[in-house]
């Protein structure tokens, strides 16, 4: 089943109204995640149990972090490369779609997802392939036209995501927890970040289209918005404190390995933090 279709099934459902009262949840109830890999966490820590290697869900990601302080019954399905198609029909490495661990009993969904639709990461890991002497065909850059195409969609897509959701969990808090930012403002670091001053600035255009599409949603269907990429503006690649790790990040773990320019555990922290800020203390 495509995403329109479950668009225009769930177009009618209510969503609950965002107010400014903590979340109430209760030790012991359901939490599910789900998203790409900036919510699964891949090279940080150790593997979470149950999680295909491919996936890089780790047990120190936001979610396992916020389970833990509120003592919640947690179901992580997030997993590295997901997109909005992964979330509501397709299999990753086997799993079941993300959204069939969401059903009645569910009190809390977070959701972190849209940047592999528009191959947000993707791009930014090629251009600085190429960068450093890659070629197109080893470094695979996905073209402009592309991209822009699937953002024409990717409104849609995101609201099938949330109204899926709200029709599997009508009682769920629903949040969307957008992406870290990743590039400076200005300026750069060749070292860590091996990009030209126009592909920051594409890096960051693209960046924005997302945020602005994730925080649409948020209020066209009434869901809670964490924006993580405001509480990690100051902690970008090129940061004295960085929560994101640059183009060729230290790896711990043998076999469990961070990608280029994904969270650091600091990082996971700081977002751990920023929803905790955000859903629970008022």
């Amino acid at each position: 089943m495509s995403w329109r279709i479950f668009a225009c099934l769930a177009a009618g459902l209510a969503a609950l109204p965002v107010d400014a009262a903590p979340v109430p949840l209760a030790p012991g109830e359901k939490y599910v995640a789900m998203g790409s890999s900036f919510a699964a966490g891949p090279g940080m820590g150790r593997q979470a149990e149950g999680s295909p290697l491919g996936c890089g869900r780790s047990q120190d990601n936001y979610a396992h972090l916020i389970a833990q302080r509120h003592r919640l019954a947690l179901v992580d399905v997030s997993c590295s490369g997901a997109t909005t198609l992964d979330i509501l029909y397709r299999r990753e490495y086997g799993q079941p779609p993300q959204i069939e661990a969401v059903d009645p009993a569910t009190r809390l969904v977070t959701i972190t997802i849209g940047g592999n639709d528009v191959s947000y990461m993707a791009n930014v890991i090629a251009s600085s392939c190429l960068s450093r002497g890659g070629t197109a065909m080893r470094c695979r850059p996905t073209g402009e036209a592309d991209v822009d195409r699937v953002f024409t969609e990717l409104e849609a897509r995101m609201t099938a995501v949330v109204d899926a959701t709200r029709g599997r969990a009508p009682n769920a808090t629903i949040v969307l927890v957008d992406y870290f930012t990743i590039v400076p403002e200005a300026g750069g670091c060749p070292t860590l970040m091996p990009l030209s001053d126009a592909q920051i600035r594409g890096a960051a255009a693209v960046a924005r289209r997302l945020l602005e599409i994730t925080a649409r949603v948020a209020e066209q269907r009434h869901v809670h918005l964490v924006k993580l990429s405001s509480a990690s503006a100051a902690h970008n690649v090129c940061a004295r404190d960085p929560w994101i790790q640059g183009f060729a990040p230290r790896n711990d773990w043998p076999g469990f390995r961070t990608p280029p320019y994904h969270p650091n555990i600091e990082g996971m922290i700081g977002a751990a933090d920023t929803i905790d800020r955000a859903l629970f203390a008022r």
